[in-house]
């Protein structure tokens, strides 16, 4: 999904709401970030790791689609144990929708 983009329930909630309404709606994960994928949680040598790195903390490393934001879950001797999921995957999101104008 790009920077620009709104998540598909998002999007789909502003559908017919005119300049005044209001209302709450819920997003599923499927129309959201989507699930969480265990397949996204990765092990990589501590040494590819800044030395100072601490559980909890975002990282940013390349992947062959671009850059991509990892979250540092475990330190193991050897190993770092990162999260590629977005840290919305896999929960469902509620928004209070307003429209104030329309251009």
């Amino acid at each position: 999904m790009g920077q620009n983009q709104l998540i598909k329930g998002f999007e789909n909630g502003l559908i017919d709401m005119l300049e005044g309404d209001k209302k709450t709606v819920e997003i599923e994960p499927m129309d959201a970030y989507g699930d969480h994928n265990p397949e996204m949680i990765i092990e990589i040598p501590s040494t590819n790791v800044p030395p100072d790195v601490q559980v909890g903390q975002m990282l940013q490393g390349n992947s062959p689609q671009g850059p991509v934001n990892v979250k540092v879950l475990e330190i193991k001797e050897d190993v770092v144990v990162l999260d590629g999921n977005h840290p919305l995957a896999g929960k469902k999101l509620i928004f209070d929708l307003e429209v104030v104008g329309i251009d």
